[in-house]
């Protein structure tokens, strides 16, 4: 019911477009609601609790650290056959070279530039 009652405080917006006053309208009535009843509060103009909010829809922040690189790893194993040496690496995957707003999701052929498939 509490995002009903925000719904109701969005609905009050004076500069609010008609098409989702329309939506607010239709959906309290599929849901058998009257919208002069709900109780609409003062969330959305409340600049101290605005503060406190996570951004949720901006961009990524840069401040991301890039995990560092191993070093290969070498072992050598000796015994009465041919001494082997073998080397391991630890793979790692790739860091992003895009960020997801650089990149058009929407079609496939704008996806295909970014696409890569190792060879195993």
């Amino acid at each position: 019911m509490a995002i009903m009652n925000v719904l109701a405080e969005l609905h009050q917006e004076h500069d609010l477009k008609l098409n989702l006053k329309f939506e607010i309208e239709v959906l309290c009535k599929n849901l058998a609601l009257d919208i002069n009843e709900l109780k609409p509060g003062n969330l959305l103009k409340d600049k101290d609790r605005l503060k406190n909010l996570d951004e949720q829809l901006s961009a990524p922040k840069k401040d991301v650290k890039q995990p560092e690189e191993l070093p290969p790893i070498t072992t050598t194993t000796t015994s009465t056959t041919p001494a082997t040496s073998t080397t391991c690496t630890a793979t790692v995957p790739p860091q992003p070279q895009y960020s997801y707003h650089d990149i058009n999701v929407y079609s496939l052929a704008g996806l295909a530039p970014h696409i890569t498939l190792n060879p195993t």
